[in-house]
C-alpha cells in the first residue's frame, strides 16, 4: 500500500519495512535516506493518530559487495535515527 492511500483507512498502526533492492541496484545512503524520511514525513500528515514502526532492511546476499553492506549499515543506521526523531518504532530486521 502507498501512504496517500492510508489517509483513506485511517489506520491504528502502520509498518514500514525497508527494502534492500535500492542498496544491491547501486543506489547509496543519501537516496535511501531520503525516501525514508519523505515516506516517514507523509505518515506524519496521513496516518496522524497511528502507531507507526520502522523495520530495518533484511540481510544482504553474502556476495554483496563490501560497498553494499557499508551502504546497507548506513541505510539502517539513516533509517533508524529518522524513526526515532519522529518518535516511531525502530525495529531492525529479524530473520528468525
Amino acid at each position: 500500500m502507498q501512504v496517500p492511500q492510508i489517509a483513506n483507512i485511517d489506520p491504528a498502526g502502520v509498518v514500514v519495512q525497508l527494502g534492500c533492492t535500492d542498496v544491491l541496484d547501486g543506489f547509496d545512503e543519501s537516496y535511501v535516506h531520503a525516501r525514508v524520511v519523505e515516506i516517514c514525513d507523509e505518515l506524519q500528515n496521513v496516518a496522524r493518530d497511528a502507531v507507526v514502526t520502522v523495520v530495518g532492511m533484511p540481510p544482504l546476499p553474502s556476495a554483496a559487495s563490501s560497498r553494499s553492506v557499508r551502504v546497507w549499515l548506513q541505510c539502517n543506521a539513516a533509517a533508524a535515527i529518522t524513526a526515532t526523531l519522529r518518535d516511531f518504532a525502530w525495529e531492525p530486521f529479524d530473520h528468525s
